[in-house]
C-alpha cells in the first residue's frame, strides 16, 4: 500500500469472492491456492483470468506434488493441502488461457512451491 497507494486492495476468501464485472490489472495469490481442494483450482484460475484486463498479470504460487487432500496439524492449527503435480499445474494455467512468462520451483527448507508469472494475452 505504501508503494502503490492508488491501487485497490481486496482482502477476502477469493475462492468464494464474487469479482463481478470489474476487471483488474493484476492478481497475486501467494501460498493460498494449494489450501483449496484441487478440484476447484481450474474454476478459480478461470475466474481470475476473466477478471483481468487484457495484458493483466497473474503471480501465483502452486504446489508441486500430486495430492488429493492432506489434512494435518501445522503450527497448532488444522491445515489442508491439495495440489496437482508441477507439470499438471503448469498445463492448467496454460489451459485457462494465460501466457506464462516465468516458472520457478522454490525449495525452501523442505517445502517446494511452484511460482508462475503469467498474463492475459491482448
Amino acid at each position: 500500500r505504501e508503494n502503490v497507494p492508488e491501487a485497490t486492495y481486496i482482502k477476502a476468501d477469493f475462492s468464494r469472492y464474487d469479482l463481478g464485472t470489474e476487471t483488474y490489472d493484476a492478481v497475486i495469490s501467494l501460498y493460498s491456492i494449494f489450501h483449496i481442494p484441487r478440484e476447484e483450482h481450474e474454476t478459480l484460475l478461470m475466474n481470475i483470468y476473466y477478471a483481468l484486463k487484457p495484458e493483466g498479470v497473474l503471480l501465483v504460487t502452486l504446489g508441486v506434488e500430486d495430492m488429493e487432500m492432506d489434512v494435518n496439524d501445522f503450527i497448532g492449527s488444522t491445515m489442508a493441502w491439495s495440489s496437482y503435480s508441477m507439470n499438471k499445474n503448469i498445463k492448467l494455467v496454460e489451459k485457462t488461457g494465460f501466457k506464462i512468462f516465468l516458472i520457478e520451483e522454490e525449495d525452501e527448507e523442505g517445502e517446494n512451491h511452484l511460482w508462475i508469472l503469467a498474463k492475459v494475452p491482448s
